[in-house]
């Protein structure tokens, strides 16, 4: 047997690769919005969230294929599997990372007046009894 049993690797690999292809979009449709966005918020804290999300994509990217790798055999398979769990303790770091900046866009410079426009209406903080 050159592949170990498929039906576990098979449910992670799936996911991986949702998480490399979900993380591509995201990277697309940030990139479109950046325009929107940059009157407001500062080029460096742009910047370091862009550079945060295709540090993301590219790790998952590595972890997926690091964990296809996991369904050989032998040491070469072990090595894998044991590298792409390890692997996705670093994709959690690396998500806090981007999701992190994401919400300072957000909350600390503003990105989301660029959404706002005449007319719209505010939500109170206030609540109600």
């Amino acid at each position: 047997r050159m592949l170990v049993d498929l039906a576990g690797p098979a449910l992670t690999i799936a996911l991986l690769g949702a998480l490399s292809l979900s993380a591509w979009v995201s990277l697309q449709t940030g990139g479109a919005q950046e325009d929107r966005v940059e009157k407001f918020v500062p080029e460096a804290a742009l910047e370091g969230h862009e550079e945060a999300a295709e540090a993301f994509l590219a790790l998952s990217v590595l972890v997926l294929v690091v964990a296809a790798a996991g369904l050989l055999n032998g040491k070469v398979g072990a090595v894998a599997r044991y590298t792409a769990t390890a692997g996705t303790v670093a994709l959690l770091i690396a998500g806090y990372q981007v999701g992190h900046s994401g919400g300072a866009l957000v909350y600390e410079h503003g990105a989301a007046q660029a959404y706002v426009g005449p007319g719209a209406t505010t939500v109170s903080t206030e609540r109600t009894r």
